[in-house]
C-alpha cells in the first residue's frame, strides 16, 4: 500500500524571519499574509536553476518556526519531515511547468485559468507554503522531538501530520491517496507507522 508520503505531489514551507510558528504566538492575517507573499517569493528563487537551493530553503523555513525548529533539523524526527518536504516539492517543480502546473492547482483546489504566467506560479508557490507551513506546525506540536524518537515513529508522526495539513489546505492530495489505495478503513497501523486508506 503506498502512504501518502509516498507520492505527495507538492508542498513547500516557508516562514517568516523571526516568526513563531509552533512556539510562538499567532501572526496578525496582515502579517501571515506578508510573510506568505515573502516565502512565496523566495521559494521561487530558490527552485531556479538545478534546485540546488531547494533543500537549503526548507532547512531555512523549518528552522524559522523558532527554536523547537532549528534543534529539530539535528533529529530524526527532522529528517522525516526535511525528507517529506523535499519530496513533495521535488514533485511539483518546477512551477513553471505546463505539466506540472495543472496537477498542482487540482492538488490545492485552484482555478488558475486567466492568470499570466507569473501569477500562475506565485499563486502556487503561496499555496504550497501554506502547506508545508501547516505541516511544520503539526510536526513539531506532536511531541517531544529528543533522540529517543526513532526514525520509524518520527516517519509516523510526520505522515499526521500531513494528512491534516493536505485536509486543510491540499485536499486534493487525499483525493489520489484515495483513488491509489485499496478499499478499506480510514487508517491502518503497520508497526508503529500509520497507513492511509481511502481518506
Amino acid at each position: 500500500m503506498n502512504r501518502l508520503l509516498d507520492y505527495i505531489p507538492e508542498i513547500d514551507i516557508t516562514f517568516p524571519p523571526g516568526a513563531g510558528i509552533a512556539a510562538g504566538p499567532a501572526l496578525a492575517p496582515a502579517l501571515e499574509t506578508e510573510a506568505e507573499m515573502a516565502y512565496g517569493a523566495e521559494l521561487l528563487e530558490a527552485a531556479l536553476g538545478n534546485g540546488a537551493g531547494l533543500a537549503p530553503f526548507l532547512a531555512g523555513l523549518v528552522a524559522r518556526s523558532g527554536a523547537a525548529g532549528r534543534a529539530v533539523l539535528r533529529l530524526p524526527l527532522g529528517r522525516a519531515l526535511m525528507s517529506a518536504l523535499l519530496r513533495a516539492a521535488t514533485a511539483v517543480m518546477p512551477f513553471r511547468s505546463k505539466a506540472v502546473q495543472p496537477r498542482a492547482a487540482a492538488i490545492f483546489g485552484l482555478e488558475l485559468e486567466g492568470l499570466s504566467p507569473e501569477d500562475r506560479e506565485y499563486t502556487l508557490a503561496r499555496h504550497f507554503i501554506r502547506l508545508a507551513r501547516e505541516l511544520i506546525n503539526g510536526t513539531l506540536a506532536s511531541g517531544p522531538a529528543g533522540p529517543q524518537v526513532g526514525m520509524a515513529d518520527a516517519e509516523s508522526r510526520v505522515q499526521a501530520a500531513l494528512v491534516q495539513a493536505a485536509r486543510k489546505h491540499a485536499p486534493g492530495l487525499l483525493h489520489r491517496a484515495a483513488q491509489q489505495e485499496p478499499a478499506g478503513g480510514r487508517w491502518q497501523r503497520s508497526g508503529k507507522r500509520i497507513v492511509v486508506l481511502n481518506c
